[in-house]
């Protein structure tokens, strides 16, 4: 039975030729817009257009300095927020990135033609970086990119220097990635003697990306009481977490995959051994990221995936060092490294596409958030309009429903006794989440007691008073963000009443 896998495995090398990818790329496009079109954006994914729809030059740096990441991706949206775009452009914009980094996964990396499939409808690319609009996807393209055009990078210098500046400042994971693409690079300039204009050139706009990426997340001194500034935090179960994350996304029960990440890690190491300056990134970039995870910030899969990542980056780039050892199954040996990586490869990948489908299957039968919900019913009442005044408990939580309607630009935010869109990830609107949401109320009462009424939004239920009448109450089935659910109230704000 092993031969007869062995001679399968030779004589069909899986190869799907170019219409048959088309086919799978259609079948990936019409699949990600799909679940796309039923899912409702949360707190994470709105406060990015709604920051660059209305902040100004000063703003901008501002919110990036106190945020963390870099901003590509807010650029990219910038435009298009500006110009009053229906606020679903940020998922169109989205799944394309996601799209055209498919595209270059199927058409220009060297991965057999079954990896690339079980990788399309994985779960990072199915879902987390596909589906949830955040800055990470991006970072996959461009990373992707430099992937593609490695076999070119010293003929087009100048051209793989704007790659590498890009991917440095689409988010800190890929800052880190570039970083350990930028010193290869740099070593294989110095080591080959490539000292002409044009590699100056392009030393100069790798060096300028990373400047460019510090001067925008260098904390100021209003930065949020965390990691990044304090380094308070120690997470002994990142390197574990991330791991099986990236690798064993959604493992229902402890079994052999706990350890299939691990085991993966450790034979990717041993392939790239002779080959030096893979090896290097690879260390590398491990070292930092599992750094990062360790001693600043760690929350869920979508920081995790890159560990999964680095490791398809690193295969990608190694074939252009030893073209005699490439992916596909070209050998008359079975048992190899290389295969024994694809098998455990695709082993994770199959637990990766049955997390994939119970994810995207909640996502479309449930809610992400109960925001657009709120949001439908406010715009159903007729209670959008721009005299009406809307406070809200929660500024982080309820610039969702905010994102949802067309009227009504601001909330007012009692934790900075003002109005506004969007966070700006300061120590004050940090720590005012906590706020409790009756002190909440009565700072907005406080603050709004000139007007006669004001509708208060909030993520936990009220006390019962006459003064305030409960309009609605969430009631969708909420299988992710399950801490927006929202309450409205109508608050009567007359003279001399208990309030």
């Amino acid at each position: 039975m092993f031969e007869k896998s062995r001679e399968f495995l030779l004589r069909q090398n899986f190869n799907l030729g170019k219409r048959s990818k088309y086919f799978f790329f259609a079948i990936y496009i019409l699949l990600v817009s799909y679940i796309a079109y039923h899912h409702e954006l949360w707190r994470d994914e709105v406060d990015v257009w709604l920051f660059v729809r209305d902040t100004d030059i000063a703003g901008y740096f501002r919110y990036l300095r106190n945020s963390g990441h870099p901003g590509l991706w807010h650029t990219l949206l910038l435009p298009f927020a500006k110009m009053h775009f229906p606020n679903f452009t940020i998922q169109v914009i989205h799944i394309s990135i996601a799209i055209a980094s498919v595209y270059l996964l199927l058409f220009y990396s060297k991965f057999p033609d079954f990896i690339k499939l079980l990788l399309l409808f994985s779960y990072y690319f199915i879902f987390e970086y596909s589906v949830i609009s955040r800055n990470y996807a991006i970072g996959i393209l461009f990373l992707f990119a430099i992937a593609a055009f490695y076999p070119k990078r010293f003929e087009h210098p100048i051209y793989y220097g704007i790659l590498i500046f890009f991917l440095a400042n689409t988010n800190l994971y890929c800052t880190i990635l570039a970083s350990g693409v930028s010193i290869i690079y740099l070593w294989e300039m110095l080591e080959s003697k490539k000292l002409s204009s044009e590699y100056i050139i392009a030393a100069f706009v790798i060096i300028l990306g990373g400047v460019l990426m510090i001067l925008q997340v260098f904390p100021s001194s209003e930065t949020q009481s965390s990691a990044p500034r304090e380094l308070k935090v120690f997470n002994d179960k990142a390197i574990l977490i991330s791991t099986i994350y990236s690798f064993s996304p959604g493992l229902a029960k402890f079994d052999f995959r706990v350890g299939l990440g691990f085991i993966l890690i450790l034979l990717g190491g041993i392939h790239f051994f002779r080959t030096k300056k893979v090896l290097f990134f690879y260390v590398y970039s491990f070292s930092l990221l599992w750094g990062f995870y360790t001693f600043i910030y760690i929350n869920g899969y979508r920081h995790a995936g890159f560990i999964l990542f680095s490791f398809l980056f690193s295969f990608w780039i190694r074939e252009h060092y030893e073209d005699n050892e490439v992916l596909p199954l070209k050998s008359q040996k079975i048992i190899t490294i290389r295969n024994i990586i694809l098998l455990l490869l695709a082993i994770s990948l199959m637990q990766s596409i049955q997390f994939a489908w119970k994810e995207t299957r909640k996502d479309i039968r449930y809610v992400y958030s109960n925001a657009k919900e709120m949001a439908s019913f406010i715009r159903k009442e007729g209670l959008d309009k721009t005299e009406n005044i809307f406070a809200t408990e929660s500024a982080d939580k309820g610039k969702t429903v905010l994102f949802y309607l067309e009227k009504q630009k601001q909330f007012y935010f009692p934790v900075i006794s003002d109005y506004g869109s969007h966070m700006l990830w300061n120590r004050t609107m940090v720590e005012g989440e906590k706020m409790d949401v009756e002190i909440a109320l009565n700072h907005s009462i406080e603050k709004l007691k000139d007007k006669e009424k004001i509708y208060f939004i909030s993520t936990k239920p009220l006390s019962q008073k006459d003064s305030r009448k409960l309009l609605y109450q969430t009631q969708e089935r909420n299988e992710f963000a399950k801490d927006e659910n929202f309450y409205l109230y109508l608050i009567d704000l007359p003279q001399g009443k208990d309030l």
